[in-house]
């Protein structure tokens, strides 16, 4: 575990928030998370990794990895509405 990670937020909570596919279809799961990510102090470090490491499963950062609209390739989008 990076150092960063022992200082997130989401340190103690259900790891499947950050590495389960399956949370990408429960909103109720994307609002708690949301709200803890933000307040998280490592977010920025958290962002990067996901992009760097292509963690596509579960939440990064506050933003999880949705399908499009179009159904045909998928987004980062926020947790907690903007």
């Amino acid at each position: 575990m990076a150092e960063w990670q022992e200082r997130a937020a989401c340190k103690g909570h259900p790891e499947a928030w950050i590495f389960d596919a399956t949370i990408r279809d429960d909103p109720a799961v994307w609002l708690r998370a949301g709200h803890i990510c933000a307040k998280c102090p490592v977010s920025t470090e958290c962002a990067e990794w996901a992009q760097t490491e292509r963690e596509y499963d579960g939440i990064a950062a506050g933003w999880v990895w949705r399908p499009r609209a179009d159904g045909k390739s998928m987004k980062w989008t926020p947790c907690v509405p903007l």
